[in-house]
């Protein structure tokens, strides 16, 4: 969907550029000198525009930048055809607008080096990092065999399933996406915590399809709450502060790993455990004490 509407910040400084050029790149919350969360971006995503508010208040609340990644066509020229080392270059030459950042490049010639950029990057609360070869030609749509995605799960929670949804495509007919909980462990509510649909086979979908089916609580068409006795082993990146879920607390990029036929309600995570999971990554901490 069309999102310009929701940063006219960087609508109006990117009429500052000197030179005709189409850039690839993402847009994320920025402020206090360092990356905010993914759930802070969301927060303009969600926004309706009305003009001169959503730019005066938004901007106030959630700052964003646009970090470039590489240059793709430039004053008339595709670059696509040009090694990546030298499309760096023409990055470097670039006269940037306020909120415009071109992303950090390290080069790297061990596993050694590698792993300690790695480490870094984990520990700015990034989801890992990119290896490019740099005589690569850019590939629209595809990494190919020259970028590769290096990144590392933090751990697995084992949750249960509060809530069953439709899923879109080819499994618009069953229940394939799951919101999922930890149990707070001094009242015993469960708290949802994220959701995923990915990870299992379409025959583990279909038995739970039929599971759910049967052990509603209450349908509301595309979605139904669901009696919660099925526990999933969920793999994710980071845990981050969020206020869309009970447990203030949301994972990111959640991956079912299992369906864990061997637990029950009574055996899931709780929240203080998933909060000590957060606190291992120091950006996330602080994140939650403001949240808090």
């Amino acid at each position: 969907r069309r999102i310009t509407d929701q940063f006219p910040e960087l609508t109006e400084q990117a009429r500052n550029f000197t030179q005709e050029l189409i850039v690839d790149g993402e847009i994320i919350a920025f402020g206090e000198g360092r990356r905010l969360t993914f759930f802070d971006l969301q927060k303009r995503l969600g926004r309706k525009s009305d003009g001169a508010d959503l730019f005066e208040g938004a901007a106030a609340d959630v700052p964003v930048a646009f970090v470039i990644f590489d240059v793709l066509w430039l004053n008339g020229r595709s670059l696509l055809k040009t090694p990546l080392r030298e499309r760096r270059e023409w990055l470097g030459g670039l006269q940037l607008p306020r909120h415009f950042q071109i992303v950090q490049v390290m080069p790297a010639h061990s596993a050694a080096e590698i792993e300690q950029t790695f480490q870094q990057a984990r520990r700015r609360l990034n989801e890992g990092l990119m290896i490019k070869d740099p005589e690569s030609f850019y590939l629209p749509g595809t990494r190919g065999m020259f970028w590769l995605k290096l990144k590392k799960e933090l751990a697995t929670l084992d949750v249960v399933v509060v809530v069953a949804e439709l899923g879109h495509g080819k499994r618009n007919n069953v229940l394939s996406d799951y919101t999922f909980a930890v149990s707070d462990q001094e009242t015993g509510e469960l708290l949802p915590i994220g959701k995923a649909y990915s990870g299992l086979t379409d025959v583990e979908i279909a038995e739970l399809t039929e599971h759910f089916k049967q052990n509603t609580i209450a349908d509301h068409g595309r979605y139904r709450e669901v009696k919660p006795d099925i526990v999933l082993e969920v793999a994710f990146n980071s845990i981050q502060p969020s206020t869309r879920h009970a447990s203030g607390l949301a994972l990111r990029f959640p991956r079912i790993k299992a369906i864990r036929r061997d637990k029950t309600v009574d055996s899931i995570d709780t929240l203080e455990y998933a909060r000590k999971l957060a606190a291992q990554n120091p950006n996330s901490l602080a994140d939650f004490r403001r949240s808090a």
